[in-house]
């Protein structure tokens, strides 16, 4: 805690003239003392709204530190994404849509192909039911 009562500094006894110096500056104290209670009130106050700001920017100096270390961790953790996807782009395996076409027929024969087989869809004709005769 500092000590704002700058008005009692050199208070002591003295001897000879410097007595009579004294006198008058104790005088001086006492008329101005209402003054200087309230000046020093005045310091506290301001010593303390000091103190608070200063504990306000440390805690800001804080939050600050941990978004900037969040915002590197986030720039680290995209970069690693990058790293990996760069890897699985150039790895040799494949993948199942990229599989090639087996070179075999399939031996299901499906509907509505070139195999022969009618088309499942009512509004459509195949080339042997164009053929076809009516009863």
């Amino acid at each position: 805690m500092r000590d704002f009562a700058f008005y009692n500094a050199g208070v002591d006894d003295a001897k000879g003239p410097r007595r009579v110096f004294g006198l008058a500056r104790r005088l001086l104290r006492r008329i101005l003392r209402p003054m200087f209670f309230r000046q020093e009130a005045i310091y506290r106050d301001l010593q303390d709204q000091i103190d608070q700001l200063s504990a306000q920017v440390d805690a800001l100096s804080r939050r600050v530190a941990t978004s900037d270390a969040f915002g590197w961790d986030y720039v680290a953790m995209a970069r690693r994404l990058a790293a990996i996807e760069d890897r699985l782009a150039s790895s040799p395996t494949t993948t199942p849509t990229s599989a090639p076409a087996p070179a075999e027929p399939s031996p299901v024969r499906r509907p509505g192909r070139a195999d022969g087989l009618p088309s499942p869809h009512v509004g459509e004709r195949s080339p042997s039911r164009a053929t076809a005769v009516r009863p």
